[in-house]
């Protein structure tokens, strides 16, 4: 309600009860002069007439002004729904080709499919399609704003499937997501990196006088040596598959390369540094969630975890993302007041997996009842050594004798740790300390 409206339904409300007043006087000296004449004066008739008509010209005032207000807040309702339910126009937009409709468009697997079947496949890199380089070429390619650094769409071409680009920009509840959309992520040649590993750093900035020596902040620093370690996995296809285009697609759309992700993210919260990556819940000086306090909700234990990471004397550290089971991420979905109402979500939508400004991912790679919150982008940086990759072979084991084929995906990865006080991990209802990495 604007100021204009409010000063507006006040003077309104003031005239009604001034009315009201002078109406209540005028009937009480009514009533004296039918007590000591036997009737109403003409003159007092009269006034309370005109009380009368001006008291019903401000309540219908009064009336008319409450019902403009609602219509204008009725529309801008019904503006901001259409808003937030209108999809970006994306018919400008070049149709490019997804990971599985690059592959089969290769010369490799063209060759592969005239042959019939009868020759191998080499290597095709089809990986890069849900970095956050290709989600911001997404949506600046949607919106239409002009990048110098673009040349028509060419650049997006490579990466982004036009089904996609709908995901990202105006889809982002039926988007799979992942950890690594949250993180820096460095392509590379090299198979191992030695990088420096820094927790328990104190500020002792301070004033100090002429000739006096500075104060010396302090930090824990620690040599670390990441190596790449490889997630790979096989698909059994038959000769009639392998040669028909949209089935290679799906498959590798919706099972290599998601099957190669998914496992991703389980390894960066629990691998154990082996075969595997080392995951965030085995890394050395990760703070235990320490802010809790009873009575807290799900959404209060994430609140509060981002609020002990803005607290180090670190910058810029802020979390960006809370990762949560999704038994968790149902519970905090499923909040409702003491009136049964549903506290932040629509039902016909769901919720926005954001709270506090801060983006939620729910993964079965999160136990139930744990949480954790970090500065995955600044915390971290993750390396791609090899992105995910595809072939084809006819020589595995008896499948040549028995007409099938194995399809193979694989992707090799590592991870340093560079600031691990950037992350709080914890379990919800956790009041005060707890056990952490």
């Amino acid at each position: 309600m604007g100021n204009k409206a409010l000063e507006q339904l006040t003077e309104l409300g003031n005239e009604i009860k001034n009315l009201k007043r002078n109406i209540a006087h005028q009937v009480d000296q009514q009533d004296k002069e039918i007590k000591e004449h036997g009737g109403t004066l003409t003159k007092t008739r009269k006034r309370l007439d005109g009380l009368e008509e001006k008291y019903e010209k401000a309540v219908d005032g009064l009336r008319n002004e409450f019902g403009e207000l609602e219509e204008k807040h009725q529309e801008r309702m019904d503006a901001l729904e259409a808003k937030l339910a209108a999809r970006p126009d994306l018919s400008n937009l070049a149709q490019v080709a997804s990971a599985g409709q690059r592959y089969v468009e290769s010369e490799d697997w063209k060759r592969f499919s005239a042959a019939k079947g009868q020759t191998t496949l080499d290597q095709i890199a089809i990986g890069g399609v849900f970095g956050p380089q290709q989600k911001a070429a997404a949506m600046l390619a949607a919106s239409g704003i002009e990048q110098k650094t673009l040349t028509g769409t060419s650049a997006i071409q490579a990466v982004l499937s036009r089904d996609l680009v709908q995901e990202i920009y105006a889809l982002p509840r039926l988007r799979r997501d992942h950890i690594r959309n949250y993180m820096n992520v460095i392509k590379t040649d090299k198979s191992s990196m030695a990088y420096t590993q820094e927790t328990g750093f104190v500020n002792n900035a301070a004033g100090k006088a002429e000739g006096v020596a500075a104060a010396i902040s302090t930090m824990s620093l620690v040599e670390k040596t990441a190596t790449a370690k490889t997630i790979a996995h096989g698909m059994v296809l038959t000769r009639e598959q392998a040669k028909d285009g949209p089935t290679v697609v799906s498959h590798i759309d919706g099972r290599l390369i998601n099957g190669i992700y998914h496992q991703e993210d389980i390894d960066l919260i629990k691998g154990d540094g082996t075969n595997f990556v080392e995951g965030i819940t085995n890394v050395t000086g990760v703070q235990p969630f320490t802010r809790g306090q009873a009575g807290d909700n799900y959404l209060d234990n994430l609140r509060r975890a981002a609020t002990q990471i803005r607290l180090i004397e670190k910058l810029p550290a802020s979390a960006n993302l809370a990762m949560v089971s999704v038994e968790d991420w149902e519970v905090m979905e499923l909040l409702k007041d003491d009136n049964k109402r549903y506290l932040w979500v629509s039902v016909a939508m769901g919720g926005e997996k954001n709270a506090f400004k801060m983006p939620i991912l729910d993964t079965t790679a999160m136990d139930e009842g744990a949480f954790i919150v970090g500065d995955w982008f600044a915390g971290a940086d993750y390396y791609d050594l090899e992105e995910a990759f595809v072939q084809i072979f006819n020589q595995h084991a008896s499948f040549a004798l028995e007409g099938k084929l194995l399809m193979l995906g694989m992707a090799r990865t590592y991870v340093c740790w560079k600031y691990p006080e950037f992350f709080v991990s914890g379990t919800f209802g956790q009041v005060g300390s707890g056990s952490g990495s």
